[in-house]
C-alpha cells in the first residue's frame, strides 16, 4: 500500500537544511530572549519617534534589525513544526513564535496611525540619506491614511489576533498531524492512504470512482472523532487510547493552548470532563458539558443549563472541599461504583 512516509524516510537530499538558520534550540532560545529584553527599548523608541529626525531614524533602524530576528525565529519555528506536526515541543516552538508576534505588533501598532496622524511634510524631511532605504515604505504608509483605524483601535486588533487564529491553529493540528482519514483505492484499484495532503489530487481524478471515494472517506471521518484534550501529563495514556480506538478517537493532550481548546470546544458537540480546567473553559464557551464529580462538593459551582452533573452520591461524599488522593473510608465507591456504562446512559438519555 502507498502510505504517507515519516521525514526519517525522507532522503537528506529531500530535506531543507533548517541547521543553517539554527543549529538547535539553545541557539534559537537565545535570539528568542534577546527579543523579549529588547521589547522595552522599542517601546520607548515608539513614544519619542516623531520628536525628531534621530529619534525617527533610531526607531526605524531597531525595528528593522528586531523585526529580522522574528522573522528567522518564525522560519525556524514553523518549519521545525511542518517536518512533525504532531511534535509538543515544536509546536509550543511555533506558539511562542506567534506570541512573541503579537506582543511585537502590539508594541509598534501606534506607529502607522501617528505617521499618518503627522504632517507629510515634517514626515518626508525625516527620511534622509540614511534613511533613504526606508523611503517606499513611508511613502507607503501615508498613503493608506484614508485605510487606517486609531491608534487603540490598530492595538486592540494587534493584541487580540492571537486568539483569532486559534480556531485556524487546532484545525490544523488535527487535519495535518492526528486525523486518520483511510484508504482508499486509486485509479489502477491499488491501496493507498488518504491524507490532507493527497486528498486534492484524487478529488480531482478522471476516475468518478475515486472522486467518490476520496471525498466520502476524507468526510466520514470528520463526523466520528471523538477529540482527547488534557495537559502533556496525558499523552501517554491518551495515546494508549488513540491506538485501540480504529480511527475513531484523536489525541490532543498537551498540544493545545488554552486559547486553541477554547476554540477546539466552542465547536464541540459535548464534553465528558471531571472537575478540571477544560470543565471551566467550557463553560467559559457555551459547550454543554458532562462534569463527573466523586468526592468533591458539586455545590462549589452554580451550575448552567449546559452543565450535567455526573455524580454517584453515596452517604460519606463530599468527603473534602477538593477531594483527596487517598480515599478515608478507604473504599473509593464514590469513583469505582460510577461505571462507564452508567455515565453512557447519563448521557444517552439527554435530548440532543
Amino acid at each position: 500500500m502507498d502510505k504517507l512516509k515519516e521525514r526519517s524516510e525522507v532522503s537528506a537530499s529531500d530535506k531543507w537544511q533548517i541547521e543553517k538558520i539554527y543549529k538547535n534550540i539553545e541557539e534559537f532560545n537565545k535570539d528568542y530572549t534577546w527579543v523579549e529584553e529588547s521589547f522595552n527599548t522599542l517601546k520607548q523608541l515608539v513614544k519619542k519617534f516623531l520628536n525628531s529626525k534621530e529619534d525617527f531614524s533610531a526607531f526605524f533602524k531597531f525595528d528593522s534589525k528586531i523585526s529580522r530576528v522574528i522573522e528567522k525565529l518564525s522560519v525556524y519555528a514553523n518549519c521545525k513544526e511542518d517536518e512533525d506536526t504532531a511534535n509538543t515541543t515544536y509546536q509550543e516552538l511555533s506558539s511562542k513564535i506567534q506570541n512573541l508576534y503579537a506582543k511585537y505588533s502590539e508594541i509598534i501598532s501606534s506607529v502607522v496611525p501617528n505617521i499618518i496622524k503627522e504632517d507629510e511634510n515634517k514626515i518626508l524631511s525625516y527620511i534622509d540619506e540614511d534613511l533613504e532605504s526606508y523611503r517606499h515604505m513611508i511613502t507607503s504608509i501615508l498613503r493608506q491614511k484614508k485605510h487606517c483605524l486609531s491608534s487603540d483601535n490598530e492595538k486592540l486588533l494587534a493584541a487580540f489576533s492571537p486568539v483569532l487564529g486559534s480556531a485556524s491553529d487546532t484545525y490544523s493540528y488535527l487535519t495535518n498531524a492526528d486525523m486518520k482519514l483511510g484508504t482508499i483505492h486509486d485509479e489502477e484499484n491499488k491501496e493507498v492512504e488518504l491524507n490532507e495532503s493527497n486528498f486534492s489530487r484524487y478529488i480531482r481524478s478522471k476516475d468518478r470512482r475515486v472522486r467518490e471515494e476520496s471525498f466520502k472517506k476524507l468526510y466520514e471521518s470528520y463526523g466520528k472523532k471523538i477529540i482527547l484534550v488534557g495537559g502533556k501529563e496525558d499523552f501517554e495514556r491518551c495515546d494508549t487510547i488513540e491506538k485501540i480506538s480504529e480511527n475513531s478517537v484523536v489525541n490532543l493532550a498537551g498540544k493545545l493552548s488554552l486559547k486553541e481548546t477554547g476554540a477546539l470546544l466552542s465547536q464541540a458537540r459535548f464534553l465528558l470532563t471531571n472537575d478540571s480546567g477544560p470543565f471551566h473553559i467550557a463553560r467559559g464557551v457555551g459547550c454543554k458539558t458532562f462534569v463527573i464529580f466523586g468526592p468533591t462538593s458539586p455545590r462549589m459551582f452554580d451550575l448552567g443549563e449546559n452543565d450535567i452533573l455526573v455524580y454517584n452520591k453515596i452517604e460519606c461524599t463530599p468527603c473534602s472541599l477538593h477531594g483527596d488522593k487517598v480515599c478515608p473510608k478507604k473504599h473509593f465507591k464514590c469513583m469505582k461504583e460510577l461505571s462507564y456504562e452508567k455515565v453512557f446512559k447519563i448521557i444517552e438519555s439527554k435530548e440532543w
